[in-house]
């Protein structure tokens, strides 16, 4: 299978065998070997500062990169980093909500639901090896 263009908004920047995409001026996108592994995103606010505005425009773009890349089997991962925080949130979804999404039909379109974990404050070495830890497991998956 080819590899997958990247989302027409975004501007490719490559880097050894993993390759950041920017989109705007916070958002970056990890792809390894064409597939999109996780959305970085960074703030330089305080996430309960500007919240809820950072949640919708994070899940919109969790949205964008399923309905640009739909399929099922890939776990969409987003991690953020608001200030000295950093969270990891998962997308859940069932079949029919990803049919509504890139279909439109309405019937029996479930939804999507993100879960947040964190904060893992920057400054605390046990929690960025904690975080550390999580990440790798998640880049060997």
């Amino acid at each position: 299978m080819a590899p997958q263009a990247p989302v027409k908004i975004f501007k490719t920047v490559p880097a050894s065998e993993a390759e950041w995409t920017k989109a705007a001026k916070v958002a970056k996108v990890h792809r390894i070997s064409g597939n999109i592994k996780a959305i970085a995103e960074c703030k330089q606010n305080n996430r309960r500062r500007e919240s809820p505005a950072v949640d919708m425009q994070e899940v919109a773009q969790i949205v964008a990169w399923i309905k640009e890349y739909p399929n099922r089997t890939v776990q969409r991962i987003l991690l953020s980093q608001d200030r000295d925080e950093i969270y990891i949130s998962f997308a859940e979804y069932d079949n029919n909500w990803e049919t509504y999404l890139c279909s439109g039909k309405v019937a029996n379109a479930g939804f999507m639901v993100v879960n947040r974990f964190g904060p893992w404050r920057i400054g605390n070495v046990s929690k960025m090896r904690h975080f550390a830890e999580i990440i790798l497991a998640f880049s060997l998956k």
